[in-house]
């Protein structure tokens, strides 16, 4: 039914916060008629109704008031709503003349001001509406289309309009939406009516320009609401940040650009946001449920051996609108990414959404567990490791991203960060995506909780099993005291004040963050005990039947590999071995260095050796085993990865001791040339220089540099002799003032993941 016309003689407006909070005011705008166009969008038009859509209002008779132009204040709005970086909310004129104009991209929960010109001043006679639709069939009652008389005033968190001023023919509009509205891209209309009984014509001006919502974490309302400042700027506005990879005791920091402001990432995050049912749009559950395995499916194609050829390396992107600009021409996999690259491309498009995003490193993490929930590791009767055994591995690092949202569907104090990882626990098969998962829920072990938190846990706190074999072909077991010990971290630019400079004390670097006591309790406490026990982890195999390791355990063993070892030096492996009895003690030890993947999955035996010793009581031997270049040169993996086997056995006692420590090789850096004085459109040539540490040739060589102005380089590079300098230079031309990070990366046959970042600081 057609509501009936109240008209009144003032107009009540008010208009909304960033918090949500809404102050009324008094409006200087005549009296507007209101309900009839609510009505007619709230359902089909009603019989003898219709709906007149229109782009240019001349050449259309009617006395309807008809829209010549809306207006969407896309500079003042998007300054108010912190989306000014976004390309899109910038007007582009090409050089053949055309133009491309500016989208308004605003934040839910928050007021946003537009204006819009009508071919005549409004009367008492019109009536008026914003519409705002989204989505192929929208619907009133699905709140995909939503009608909004000029009257209707501002609700908090609801749907709201108020006409702010009039001047002759141009009207002021504030317009808010609610907190929980559909992220996306809505159309904009305009709709009026003519109050005379014979004419039931609807004419509904449709905008050229959507308007694009995304999540509001600054809007205490929204589920992804973040009350902190800092953390809000570096892990939403950032556009360049770091990833922690290596090992655990060999970290390095990757470099990476987010990208979530240009147009490809954003294009591309609303592309894959309509695989999501439009309904579930504001639900930053249900995106991270369909989006997190959409990268591995659609996006990306994984690899692990080190065989990229005629392919990009995983260890060799720089960004991620570098991947997404090639997905979009043909929506095919591009080739080739790993863990850190996933999570990177997921993490800029949650960012480009309005997500709080950072992304986190797991040094060695279990991966690809069976239901035992243990790592097992073979060893035979002579010490040495039986590979062709092993299914289960510990990785050197594995990426995963925490977002940042209320959890309402789980118990209180459960919201917070979000654990995702769009890996696929089994990489042969692509399922078992993880997250949202709870970080808190995550370290109290408790399973039950939603996605995937059981597996996680199993990841973190696995107990680390060595299998060994007996003489006579039985088995015996060893179960590690210290289970899966590892770190858990993050990079942050500048975290509460820290700044961090390079070798040159020049430029800023990322800053390694220990974030551990998030995810798990300290061993031994009774809050580990407990989390263990809520998590219900299976025992190990306590129904086979098998031999338990003699208990007498007096002799130690400690195996150490030096940090900061450079690809191409020479470097010792030292294991210390301890007698802490009173007899003497026959120690048979066997040592091996293994090249292998960052996966844990080995590939080659560089070098091994068995030991026998004889110990006096409270006495200790230091063996050493060196290993020359030439011991690795010929089975170094992409990430420069080993592994140091230990494997002992006392004649006196039978104690048996067995233990693999990860250790890496680092690659060179990358040195960063910037002009002392850079200016916006003025050109300027950057250099990037690399010292090869090998003894070998570099072959098959590329660089990379990405940086302001949309600079995206690839270049092709000679072969660089041993120990020799090559450089390269780059020209930039700066568009906007500040400071921006430039990015390099140099890629060849023998040596990968060599990276460096610098910051440019450019005037006006």
């Amino acid at each position: 039914m057609i509501q009936k016309v109240y008209k009144f003689n003032k107009v009540m407006t008010g208009s909304t916060s960033p918090d949500g909070k809404v102050s009324e005011t008094e409006s200087s705008c005549p009296p507007l008629a209101t309900g009839r166009l609510t009505a007619v969008r709230s359902c089909d038009p009603p019989k003898g109704w219709s709906v007149n859509d229109y782009t240019n209002y001349e050449g259309i008779e009617t006395e309807t008031v008809l829209v010549k132009d809306v207006i969407l204040n896309v500079h003042k709005n998007t300054l108010d709503h912190k989306t000014h970086n976004y390309e899109l909310t910038w007007a582009i004129k090409w050089e053949n003349g055309t133009s491309d104009p500016a989208t308004l991209i605003v934040r839910r929960g928050q007021s946003f001001d537009i204006s819009v010109e009508f071919n005549r001043p409004l009367t008492e006679e019109d009536e008026a509406a914003v519409v705002l639709e989204i989505g192929d069939a929208p619907r009133y009652s699905k709140g995909t289309s939503v009608p909004m008389s000029f009257n209707l005033g501002m609700r908090r968190c609801k749907w709201g309009v108020d006409v702010l001023s009039t001047d002759g023919n141009i009207v002021n509009l504030r317009l808010n939406s609610p907190p929980d509205c559909v992220i996306g891209s809505w159309n904009l209309k305009i709709d009026t009516l003519r109050l005379n009984e014979e004419l039931k014509s609807v004419y509904s001006y449709k905008h050229k320009v959507h308007i694009i919502i995304i999540g509001n974490p600054f809007c205490q309302y929204d589920s992804l609401y973040l009350d902190n400042e800092m953390e809000r700027e570096e892990h939403l506005l950032s556009e360049t940040g770091g990833i922690l990879t290596g090992s655990e005791f060999q970290p390095g920091i990757r470099p990476w650009k987010f990208s979530q402001y240009e147009t490809p990432v954003l294009t591309s995050a609303l592309k894959l946001l309509e695989t999501v049912d439009i309904n579930s749009r504001g639900d930053v559950i249900a995106i991270c449920r369909a989006l997190t395995p959409l990268i591995c499916e659609r996006v990306v194609e994984t690899r692990f051996d080190g065989k990229y050829q005629g392919s990009t390396a995983p260890t060799a992107w720089l960004s991620t609108i570098s991947i997404l600009e090639k997905w979009l021409e043909k929506e095919e996999k591009v080739r080739y990414a790993q863990c850190s690259v996933v999570s990177a491309v997921l993490s800029s498009i949650f960012k480009s959404l309005g997500i709080v995003t950072r992304l986190v490193t797991g040094f060695s993490v279990a991966h690809d567990l069976d239901s035992y929930k243990t790592l097992d590791f073979h060893w035979d009767e002579k010490g040495s490791a039986m590979s062709n055994l092993d299914s289960d591995f510990i990785w050197s690092y594995r990426v995963w991203l925490e977002c940042y949202f209320a959890r309402r569907d789980l118990p209180k104090g459960m919201g917070g960060w979000q654990m995702v990882d769009p890996l696929p626990r089994h990489m042969s098969i692509s399922t078992g995506y993880a997250g949202p998962i709870s970080v808190c829920a995550l370290k109290k072990g408790l399973a039950y909780a939603p996605f995937g938190t059981d597996c996680a846990f199993g990841s973190l706190n696995a107990d680390v099993v060595h299998w060994l074999r007996r003489q006579d072909g039985g088995w015996m077991k060893r179960v590690e005291k210290d289970t899966l010990a590892n770190s858990i971290g993050i990079c942050q630019r500048n975290p509460k004040g820290v700044t961090v400079l390079d070798k040159t004390h020049k430029h800023v670097l990322p800053l390694q963050v220990d974030i551990s006591a998030n995810y798990k309790f300290s061993i031994g406490s009774e809050e580990k005990r407990a989390s263990v026990r809520s998590a219900n982890l299976p025992c190990a195999r306590t129904q086979l039947d098998m031999s338990s390791v003699n208990e007498i355990e007096d002799v130690k063993i400690e195996a150490s590999v030096p940090e900061d070892l450079i690809a191409g030096a020479p470097f010792d492996v030292t294991i210390t071995v301890q007698n802490c009895s009173r007899s003497v003690r026959n120690v048979t030890l066997t040592i091996a260095v293994l090249s292998v993947y960052y996966t844990g999955i080995r590939k080659a035996v560089n070098k091994q050796r068995v030991y026998d010793i004889e110990l006096p009581a409270i006495k200790a031997e230091t063996l050493t085993l060196h290993l020359t270049y030439e011991d690795y040169i010929y089975t170094l993996t992409d990430h420069l990865c080993f592994d140091v086997a230990v494997r002992a056995s006392v004649q006196q006692t039978g104690q048996q001791y067995a233990h693999v420590q990860r250790g890496r090789l680092k690659s060179p850096e990358l040195s960063i040339k910037i002009p002392p004085l850079v200016r916006v459109g003025v050109p300027c040539n950057l250099s990037i220089e690399l010292e090869n540490t090998l003894p070998v040739a570099l072959t098959q060589c590329e660089w990379r540099v990405e940086g302001p102005g949309g600079l995206i380089e690839i270049i092709s590079c000679r072969d660089v002799e041993s120990y020799e300098r090559v450089s390269t230079t780059v020209n930039m031309v700066p568009v906007h003032s500040g400071v921006k990070s430039l990015l390099a990366s140099f890629h060849s046959a023998q040596l990968t993941g060599v990276t460096g970042i610098a910051d440019v600081k450019i005037q006006a």
